[in-house]
């Protein structure tokens, strides 16, 4: 007896990048060159958030920069300059508990599928939060590669930093 093949249509219909037009056509573009010509409307707006996000890390970032010493310049001055870096790298962690819950807890509540029906199209909502999930991810990703020195500094060791990769 062999495996059963399941196979769902995609529910979601192309929407427009919330990037504008240059950012939907990088979008396709990569997405052309890696699978071929055809409209993925769920790769699409999957890789748009993935890209919105990674863009609001990078902004909250340098706000964290421009504005911490200004709010926060007597616990800043306390801390080594590692761990001023570090602080403005944590002040982008706060950014996929709302930017991810937004998108994932409609997605919860609209879910029609079967329980435990891991074959249900993902909604429109479930594709944005996984978008925004993995721009997080991986801006947390480069965040660690690009800085390893102070990144082992500040989780106690490369054991702990390996761990976090």
């Amino acid at each position: 007896m062999g495996k059963r093949s399941v196979a769902k249509a995609v529910g979601v219909a192309f929407e427009p990048g919330p990037m504008g037009p240059a950012v939907d056509a990088l979008v396709d573009r990569a997405l052309t060159l890696a699978f071929g010509a055809g409209d993925r409307p769920a790769l699409a707006i999957f890789f748009h958030h993935a890209l919105l996000a990674l863009a609001m890390c990078a902004c909250i970032f340098v706000a964290s920069k421009a504005l911490s010493p200004r709010l926060f310049g007597d616990a800043l001055a306390k801390l080594e300059p590692f761990e001023r870096k570090i602080w403005h790298t944590n002040m982008v962690t706060f950014f996929p508990a709302f930017a991810v819950t937004y998108y994932a807890a409609p997605a919860i509540l609209e879910y029609s599928g079967t329980r435990y029906d891991f074959l249900h199209p993902a909604s429109l909502n479930t594709l944005k939060g996984c978008g925004m999930s993995l721009g997080y991810m991986f801006w947390d990703l480069m965040v660690l590669l690009a800085d390893p020195t102070d990144q082992m500094k500040a989780y106690g060791g490369l054991s702990p930093y390996v761990l976090f990769l």
